[in-house]
């Protein structure tokens, strides 16, 4: 991952010497192009969609790719993404309850290749977070999980199934009365087997 990192690095500092305002941030598995301190943002965000154009033409053969955010260029290999890490971890729970499965005593539920979760919800607010509302709507389209819930936070177009224009302030209200009924629901089948 250092290789591309490397050869991106050395594009961005091209574009910060002539932005005035920008920064690069190093991420895990990203680098970032920033230009919100840009005095013509206008003019900046020209200059990062030339930036964009010109690692994706440079960098391709790296599988690596640039794309315009909010006042940002975001540049990651095209080999990890939050649907690649998302689908990693998931599929690492499913190998772990399966493998847990075929080592109970009592034979429960079998190895099978039960479900990792029958419940999953995604929110986000980016361009970026679109590649994971894809992953999490095909889990539910194939099956792999019963109720998925993607939600995008603002007004843009996405891939979400809901959209919560109050950001972040109306997640947290949707999250707590989803917990609210959840602790509610589980309260009434405490009660109902005793």
């Amino acid at each position: 991952m250092a290789e591309w990192k490397t050869s991106v690095r050395g594009i961005l500092q091209y574009y910060h010497e002539r932005l005035d305002g920008s920064w690069i941030e190093e991420r895990h598995c990203s680098l970032v192009f920033h230009y919100d301190r840009a005095g013509d943002l206008d003019a900046a965000a020209r200059q990062a969609g030339d930036c964009a154009n010109h690692i994706n033409d440079a960098c391709e053969a790296q599988r690596v790719h640039a794309v315009p955010v909010d006042k940002a260029v975001l540049i990651e290999s095209t080999n990890w993404s939050k649907g690649t890490a998302a689908t990693h971890i998931f599929d690492k729970l499913r190998e772990e309850l399966f493998h847990a499965d075929e080592e109970r005593v009592d034979g429960g539920a079998g190895g099978d290749g039960a479900a990792v979760t029958d419940f999953l919800m995604v929110a986000g607010d980016d361009r970026e977070d679109e590649v994971i509302f894809r992953w999490a709507n095909a889990l539910a389209a194939n099956g792999r999980v019963k109720d998925v819930f993607t939600v995008s936070m603002g007004k843009r177009n996405s891939e979400a199934c809901a959209t919560l224009t109050q950001g972040t302030t109306g997640l947290l209200t949707a999250l707590q009365k989803l917990a609210k009924i959840s602790l509610e629901e589980a309260a009434m089948t405490a009660r109902e087997e005793s």
